[in-house]
């Protein structure tokens, strides 16, 4: 039997962890207080260095803020040239003067340029730099001679009017360059408050400052306060070691009459030092007493002791308190997530590493918060804990790992009977008991996980439990489903087709190709074997993974909430396939689209569908949307209604597998779609069943009276065929026909098949 108690899922307070700590600070602060006197002096001494590479910090941090002001602005010229170039290539072969002007102003650039291949400008926004070429070593002839595609030049005075420009040069596939300017003359008279010359200057007001000086990383001075010294080299260990080693350094020189504390800080750019800043400042040096000094120690000495003695004991004595609250739930007083990784690290270690794990999922619950909520529903979750402790608590623990989740661990679970009867005992805990003030039967998910000697991972154990979960079989309220390796292997497999899913969303985004294709198969009219319309079949086909069923990896985006955007995907294919049809073969044709009915009854649902038809730039009666008819179980008015939205845009609406599941003919009068499809179930009894047996003639018979079309698809035989002509069916689909096929050989089909003349009238 297992027996759980709080050392088991608590880690422990050791005494010592507070002894040691006291006797330690008691040792230092003996030392200090003993040796207080040479040590304040010191300290003294450590306090002016520690001002002057604090005040070197400042200045290296203003010089720094300077350089990265200079920086900005001038990337900020950069994008905008670049942001203009990529406009002005567009008219590649098309420029003139008045088009260079006009873009030009509506760049708001200064200057737009286009020179020939010899350098001579041929077309300008400034009509007097028309004809004019670059001299030998000016920037426009090194450009040309340079054969890059591009480049910028830093800013510069231009050569004709001598104002300040900042130039950006492209070369054209013709061998024609264009070059783009924008004024910079305010920018240069703002970057020039920027020249380190003047900010060292400014920096060497401060009065303790004796000298303020830019090195390189051949310690040479390249710019000082002292402006004298300018390109002498500092020859001192110090700066060398701060350069080499990217360190601050600081230190006090007293090898002159005054005492300077000195400060080196490295510079770096791009992660490399490129130099450092040396600030030497004055102190005034202050002595203190020693004796002041001891008898502040003392005091502190005594104000330590009482104040860390008093402390520790507290912490100890609430100690066992502080770590239950980070290890157990507060509501339910259950062990919490933590305590349970705890335990189980500690079963691993201590090899104890047996038994089972039952997960009791809650989902219910979020939608009684909604309803009554949070608070009512975490008193019914702490009702559902304090039942569950107490029919586990004898061979078991009890875990709350989340706000709707409850983990029983018992190490007895070995045999796969006692793990039935574990089960059976949950199962009969939840129906038959009740819960609330309202005595509401309370649904709940189990996986079950037993724990493998192999294993030594304990965060898999929970996931195992938790990929049971998610496939749990019904059992009346109680849902639940044993680990094993195969639901691993499923799991996996979906999340692969979730990420192929999502790759092929991004890789259309983004203009490309991806493993998600679209076939079609072609509508033929029964009785006179025309093709009046084809239905989009959406296809998978994956590197890693081959071809991928649409029924798996539709599956899959619904439940991933993935299935907007694989709709879009689609229609967009679709759209790209009748515009291509109009313009290729001059002929318009009605393609079906599968919807999905958690997508249809999003509520932005139509309006995106209208968005996204007139980006496409097709008619929205050239698109049919099959809706299966599952859809109207969950709620028929909402949906209804939604379709009848559809239908007033002009987009036709079918009614897919009709005759499998919910509608009926008599409810047929009140849906809004225009088509009925006849599932290939029915079609298929053509050929076994009996002719006065079959109901196909009814069912078409009653369509044709409500207005309604009917198409037949799964048609695969002749005989299939002529029947369904002579019953008066209106449009056929299937292998008869012609498999799925390429847009290509979709747009080129023609049925090769004779129809037999349909019949003039009747049922």
């Amino acid at each position: 039997m297992l027996m759980m108690n709080d050392k088991k899922l608590l880690k422990q307070i050791n005494i010592w962890f507070f002894i040691i700590p006291f006797l330690v600070i008691s040792v230092l602060f003996s030392i200090g207080m003993y040796s207080s006197v040479e040590r304040k002096i010191n300290e003294n001494y450590d306090r002016f260095k520690e001002d002057a590479i604090d005040a070197a910090r400042n200045y290296s941090y203003s010089l720094k803020k300077s350089v990265a002001a200079s920086r900005i602005i001038n990337e900020l010229l950069e994008e905008k040239l670049i942001a203009a170039s990529k406009t002005v290539m567009l008219y590649h072969g098309r420029f003139s003067q008045a088009g260079v002007k006009a873009l030009a102003a509506s760049l708001n650039v200064d200057q737009i340029s286009v020179h020939n291949r010899d350098g001579v400008i041929t077309y300008s926004n400034i009509d007097r730099y028309v004809g004019w070429k670059a001299e030998e070593g000016h920037p426009v002839h090194n450009f040309i001679k340079s054969g890059k595609k591009e480049a910028m030049d830093e800013i510069r005075a231009d050569t004709v009017s001598g104002e300040y420009y900042k130039y950006a040069y492209y070369r054209l596939p013709s061998g024609e360059f264009v070059q783009i300017g924008i004024s910079a003359g305010d920018v240069k008279k703002f970057l020039g408050r920027f020249e380190i010359s003047k900010l060292l200057d400014e920096l060497n007001e401060d009065p303790n400052i004796d000298q303020v000086s830019l090195i390189n990383r051949d310690q040479i001075i390249v710019e000082s306060s002292k402006h004298e010294s300018k390109g002498t080299k500092i020859d001192i260990p110090e700066a060398a070691l701060s350069i080499s080693e990217g360190k601050e350094i600081s230190y006090v020189d007293r090898s002159g009459k005054e005492v300077l504390y000195n400060s080196f800080i490295p510079l770096i750019d791009k992660g490399a030092v490129v130099g450092a800043l040396f600030v030497s400042s004055q102190q005034k040096e202050a002595a203190y007493f020693a004796a002041e000094e001891l008898k502040n120690s003392i005091w502190l000495l005594v104000t330590v002791f009482i104040a860390t003695g008093g402390i520790m004991l507290m912490i100890y004595r609430n100690g066992r308190n502080y770590l239950r609250l980070a290890y157990y739930d507060t509501n339910t007083g259950l062990p919490n997530q933590e305590s349970l990784k705890y335990f189980l690290d500690n079963l691993l270690r201590q090899k104890k590493w047996r038994g089972a794990i039952f997960m009791l999922n809650f989902s219910h619950l979020a939608n009684m918060a909604l309803l009554y909520g949070y608070e009512y529903a975490d008193k019914v979750f702490t009702e559902i804990a304090e039942k569950v402790k107490e029919n586990f608590d004898d061979d078991g623990i009890t875990f709350r790992i989340a706000s709707d989740r409850l983990v029983i661990y018992s190490e007895d679970l070995i045999t796969n009977d006692s793990l039935d009867r574990s089960l059976e005992r949950v199962k009969d805990l939840f129906k038959k008991n009740t819960f609330s003030d309202q005595n509401i039967y309370m649904p709940v998910e189990i996986g079950i996980a037993k724990i493998s000697e192999e294993e030594e991972d304990p965060s898999r154990i929970l996931k195992k439990a938790l990929i049971a979960i998610s496939r749990a079989k019904e059992d009346g309220s109680v849902s639940y489903q044993y680990f094993n390796a195969e639901m691993e292997a499923v799991i996996e497999r979906e999340s692969l087709i979730e990420k192929e899913i999502i790759r092929a969303i991004n890789d259309e985004n983004d203009g490309k190709e991806g493993s998600i294709y679209v076939l079609f198969q072609p509508q033929v009219e029964a009785g006179t074997g025309k093709v009046t319309g084809f239905e989009t079949l959406a296809r998978m086909k994956s590197d890693t993974l081959g071809n991928v069923s649409p029924v798996e990896f539709i599956e899959v985006a619904e439940r991933k909430r993935l299935i907007t955007p694989l709709t879009k995907l689609i229609v967009k294919k679709t759209s790209l396939f009748v515009k291509m049809m109009k313009e290729r073969s001059c002929r318009g044709v009605r393609v079906a689209v599968n919807i999905s009915g958690a997508d249809l009854m999003r509520s932005d649902f139509v309006e995106d569908m209208k968005v996204l038809i007139e980006v496409c730039g097709i008619e929205k009666s050239d698109l049919e949307f099959e809706i299966t008819e599952s859809l109207f179980m969950d709620d028929f008015i909402m949906a209804n209604e939604k379709l009848g939205m559809l239908k007033s845009m002009g987009i036709n609406i079918s009614v897919d597998d009709f005759g499998t599941g919910y509608s009926s003919l008599s409810r047929l009068r009140d849906l809004n779609v225009d088509i009925v499809k006849i599932d290939k179930q029915f079609i298929d009894k053509i050929l076994v069943d009996k002719r006065e047996e079959l109901i196909i003639p009814d069912i078409i018979s009653m369509a044709h009276k409500l207005g309604l079309k009917v198409i037949a698809e799964g048609v695969e035989v002749e005989a299939q065929r002529d029947y369904l002509v002579g019953a008066d069916c209106d449009t056929i689909q299937g292998y008869f026909f012609s498999r799925p096929l390429a847009p290509e050989h979709a747009m080129a089909f023609q049925p090769k098949e004779n129809l037999p003349e349909a019949p003039s009238g009747g049922e």
